[in-house]
C-alpha cells in the first residue's frame, strides 16, 4: 500500500515537472524585437506585439484614432497613458495636462496615433496596471481594464 502511494506521488511530481517546463503560452506569433524583454530569444513566449493591441483597440478599423477618440471609446484611459505616444505629425506630451506637440507642416491627421505610438501606449498601460506583457491574454486584460 505504501509503495503504491509513493509511486503515485512520484509519478505526479514527474508529470507536474514536464507540464511546467513544456508549457507554451498562447503567444503572439509576430515578434517585435524592439520591445522583447531582455534575454529573450527569437520565438520566446514573452514577446509584446503592439499590432495585436492596435487591431483589438481599433477593432481592425481603417480609421485612424487620436487620443480624444480613444478616450471616448475607452473611458479607463488617462492622460498619463498617452505620455510620449507618437502620432503621425508629432508627439503627445504630458505636463500639467496632456497636450500635443506638433512637428512639421500642418496635417489634418497630425494627432492620429502611429503604429509606434500604439506600442508606447501599450507599454504605458502595462506599466500603470503592472501587467507583464507577452501573451494575447495580457493585452486582452489591459483592454478590459480600460474598457
Amino acid at each position: 500500500m505504501k509503495k503504491s502511494i509513493i509511486f503515485v506521488v512520484i509519478f505526479l511530481l514527474i508529470a507536474l515537472f514536464f507540464i511546467q517546463f513544456n508549457k507554451k503560452d498562447n503567444c503572439i506569433l509576430e515578434l517585435d524585437i524592439d520591445i522583447c524583454p531582455e534575454g529573450c530569444n527569437e520565438g520566446c513566449d514573452n514577446v509584446i506585439y503592439s499590432g495585436y493591441f492596435k487591431s483589438r483597440i481599433t477593432e481592425q478599423s481603417e480609421e485612424k484614432f487620436d487620443a480624444i477618440k480613444l478616450r471616448s471609446i475607452f473611458p479607463g484611459l488617462e492622460d498619463v497613458d498617452f505620455r510620449n505616444v507618437e502620432a503621425i505629425g508629432g508627439t503627445y506630451v504630458l505636463g500639467d495636462r496632456l497636450y500635443f506637440h506638433e512637428e512639421g507642416n500642418f496635417n489634418p491627421d497630425a494627432q492620429k496615433i502611429s503604429d509606434k505610438g500604439y506600442k508606447t501606449l501599450l507599454q504605458n498601460l502595462a506599466q500603470r496596471f503592472n501587467i507583464t506583457l507577452g501573451t494575447k491574454e495580457s493585452v486582452d486584460s489591459i483592454i478590459m481594464l480600460i474598457g
